[in-house]
């Protein structure tokens, strides 16, 4: 073989310049900032974004994930967030440090999520949900609409400090809560083998915020099938169109009361943590559709339902204790340990989201869409969304010139620019790639194999067929019927509620403790994420069969529906 001389043959401790495409333009900054391996997450923000957004979901989210690193020690100098052209790319800055002194960084850094994750219920319970809560009421209780410009101002700025703190809060959680259930995992294979996933099946049965949403919701359905005229109305009329029509009758107005009693708890969320999308809270059509795909659904007991998940899990956990009986007590104890520790973690995987990246968001989009209300008022913008294409530094100087400014042919120039590259397929890394990278890089991530068969990982056990729903937004969502297999690119937590509708989930990004596999677990229903390729390769109404155990989707040429199966916990499904 020819080898190139050795002044031209790459060097295998230098990165690899990634190309950019044509239609995709980077400029840096920071000429340094090339030098680092910058990500696309497509799990949570799959879609471009305008800056305001990015003020919180680029740079409130990067600051939170610094100070995590720092307090934990992970082997990271710095966490960095870029808006290229609307897309939110991160990058980790590696520590330039000797071998010795990294390894006792990392020995630091493993004993401090340790002791993190031994504290966890009471970390959370005691010192971070009081302090959300305080912070949510803070919101709460201040005058938007009354307050003087000058004092939204100040408010905005205290918004964005606090906003920061509830990042740092969630990340905080996050290392030691993903730890956790990532930890026991790996114990329980070591000692019973099978995977992950029987793993998983000792930490079902523990009901969480977003579990009581939806039972919420369900029995909220009931209530429609129970009263005719409501179900008559929900039945036949389109979901934008609800809400009024509920009005003009006794039976609507007293549903209605209950409808929003659901949405000021439950709806302070909507399209993820796109903060330019409405809340449910302000646009119930998603929940309004959940609501008519429920009522074609016969009757089910969803609290009996998570009961008999706890009871399958206990049943679980005593059979993994009495296998455990003869080994040497510190092998117990780690299980223990672990167990406690994981379970405790899968309730707050969900419920962190409920009181950070939905209320307390929510919130914080309060306070964005106030500006824009002064600014649409006197004709500054265009209308009161167009806030979201200006920056926080634009709004607080917007404060002092109020009377005085157009600022719409900027956001109209940005939102054509998030519109046009809304069109365009982002690449998933910029920079330059390590060296160590590639190899790791290249034996993974899920890839159609054949025609026919689309590979993912394994998230939720169990076989289901049905036809395909494909639904690149919630919006399109609110489309599923029962027995069909939700395929999306991505499904945050509001998607939730159409898991009692769905008989599969299968997903582009994500994977096996992401909430789309949290809450399929629950549900029973099989699950299989980071196919990357399903929304591509897969066509509305095509039949499909999901193994969620294997990871699998197969497209079949006819199929009828079959029910969800599972092993029994010990890798013999």
């Amino acid at each position: 073989m020819e080898t190139l001389p050795r002044d031209t043959q790459p060097d295998p401790f230098v990165g690899t310049p990634i190309e950019t495409p044509p239609d995709f333009p980077v400029h840096w900054d920071n000429p340094a900032d090339e030098s680092l391996l910058w990500t696309l997450d497509r799990v949570h923000w799959p879609r471009p974004m305008p800056p305001l957004v990015f003020a919180i979901a680029g740079d409130a989210v990067g600051r939170g994930l610094a100070a995590a690193a720092r307090a934990y020690e992970l082997p990271i100098a710095d966490v960095r967030m870029a808006h290229i052209n609307g897309y939110r790319y991160h990058a980790n800055v590696p520590l330039d440090l000797t071998p010795a002194v990294a390894a006792a960084r990392r020995g630091r850094s493993r004993e401090r999520l340790r002791a993190a994750i031994g504290r966890l219920d009471t970390l959370w319970s005691v010192e971070w949900l009081p302090e959300i809560q305080e912070r949510l009421k803070y919101w709460e209780s201040f005058d938007l609409e009354a307050a003087s410009i000058s004092d939204l101002v100040v408010h905005l700025q205290e918004t964005l400090a606090r906003a920061d703190r509830l990042w740092e809060i969630h990340f905080l959680l996050a290392s030691p809560m993903h730890g956790a259930i990532s930890e026991f995992g790996k114990l329980h294979i070591e000692l019973f083998c099978g995977s992950k996933l029987d793993a998983y099946r000792l930490l079902t049965g523990f009901d969480n915020k977003i579990l009581r949403a939806a039972r919420a919701l369900w029995q909220l359905s009931r209530q429609a099938v129970a009263v005719e005229p409501v179900r008559r109305a929900l039945k036949g009329t389109p979901p934008t169109e609800i809400v009024p029509a509920l009005r003009t009758f006794p039976e609507g107005q007293a549903f209605l009361v209950d409808l929003r009693a659901y949405l000021e708890e439950y709806g302070q969320r909507g399209e993820g943590l796109s903060l330019d999308h409405p809340s449910w809270l302000e646009d119930p059509t998603s929940v309004i559709e959940n609501l008519q795909g429920y009522l074609a659904q016969p009757d089910r007991d969803l609290a009996a339902e998570l009961a008999a998940s706890t009871e399958g899990r206990d049943l679980l956990v005593a059979e993994a204790r009495r296998r455990l009986a003869g080994y040497p007590a510190p092998v117990r104890d780690e299980f223990e340990f672990l167990l406690n520790a994981a379970q405790h973690a899968v309730v707050l995987s969900e419920d962190h989201n409920f009181w950070i990246d939905a209320r307390g968001m929510y919130q914080v989009r309060r306070v964005f869409l106030e500006f824009g209300k002064r600014l649409a008022g006197v004709g500054a913008i265009e209308r009161v969304d167009d806030v979201f294409y200006l920056t926080p530094v634009e709004l607080a100087d917007a404060g002092s010139n109020l009377a005085n400014l157009d600022l719409r042919a900027l956001a109209a120039a940005r939102r054509a620019e998030m519109e046009r590259f809304g069109l365009i397929d982002p690449p998933p890394a910029l920079g330059t790639r390590p060296a160590m990278s590639r190899a790791s890089r290249s034996a993974t991530g899920a890839h159609a194999v054949a025609p026919d068969l689309i590979w993912g990982s394994a998230g939720s056990t169990g076989i289901a067929r049905g036809p395909a729903r494909i639904a690149h937004s919630l919006e399109e969502a609110g489309r599923l019927r029962r027995g069909e297999v939700l395929v999306a690119q991505t499904l945050s937590s509001s998607w939730t509620p159409l898991f009692a509708t769905a008989a599969a989930v299968v997903t582009d990004t994500g994977g096996i403790l992401s909430h789309a596999a949290v809450v399929a677990r629950e549900y029973g229903i099989p699950a299989v994420l980071g196919t990357s390729v399903a929304t591509v390769m897969m066509h509305e109404g095509q039949p499909l069969e999901v193994d969620g155990q294997q990871g699998t989707v197969r497209i079949l040429h006819s199929a009828p529906p079959v029910p969800a199966a599972a092993g029994d916990g010990y890798g013999h499904g």
